[in-house]
């Protein structure tokens, strides 16, 4: 678990760098971020404010990684959907082509007996 952590509440940022100080990533390399403010961003956000959130002010630690694995379990489920319909697409794709083949192969192979 990668996190990047973009809160305009210092005592916020302060608490969550020390609480996630081992799983901490720059926002190109993290899996999701953590902010107060809803912000614009292509990675998953976890937000943390007092309504309409992830979680709530005030939390534990423990609370925290509670939420933060289950939010991350989520995204992984999530990802993993999207892969396997990619390759489900691929998969469907390569089977016409070997089957366009294999029946152009028999035909020559009758046309040539």
């Amino acid at each position: 678990m990668k996190i990047s952590i973009e809160c305009e509440c210092v005592l916020l940022k302060n608490t969550l760098l020390l609480f996630c100080k081992e799983y901490l990533s720059k926002s190109a390399d993290c899996d999701f971020i953590i902010s107060d403010k809803k912000i614009s961003t292509k990675k998953p956000l976890f937000l943390i404010a007092d309504s309409d959130s992830h979680m709530s002010i005030p939390f534990s630690k423990r609370t925290l990684f509670e939420n933060l694995n289950e939010f991350y379990s989520a995204i992984q489920v999530s990802q993993g959907k999207v892969r396997r319909e990619i390759s489900s697409g691929f998969e469907t794709r390569l089977d016409e082509i070997l089957n366009r083949f294999r029946f152009e192969i028999l035909s020559l192979v009758k046309e040539y007996k």
